[in-house]
């Protein structure tokens, strides 16, 4: 339970369930959860959040079996994090595209 205005919250909610939904097989509503997810983080100013967000949905969408896709959301990803300087979400994303690429 969260404030709906807590936007840090409110992404960590929803990457958490499509993560775990897509894990289930109930991809459809993984990728929603995971979208509604990226929109609320672009709004705020938590670059880092952005990021990671972005490469939830990349993650949805590789489980998906939607390699072309998630390989795009990663590289979004992967600039937003270069932005913010955050080298280990960086190298995260980056091992998460090479895993994809194989």
């Amino acid at each position: 339970m969260a404030a709906a205005d807590d936007a840090f919250s409110q992404v960590l909610w929803r990457t958490a369930r499509a993560k775990v939904r897509a894990r289930r097989g109930d991809l459809p509503e993984a990728e929603a959860l995971a979208r509604e997810a990226v929109a609320l983080a672009e709004r705020t100013d938590l670059l880092n959040t952005h990021g990671d967000t972005v490469a939830d949905l990349g993650e949805v969408l590789a489980l998906a079996g939607r390699p072309d896709e998630a390989a795009a959301v990663f590289a979004d990803a992967a600039e937003i994090l270069e932005r913010k300087g955050n080298r280990a979400s960086l190298e995260r994303v980056h091992h998460a595209a090479e895993e994809l690429a194989r």
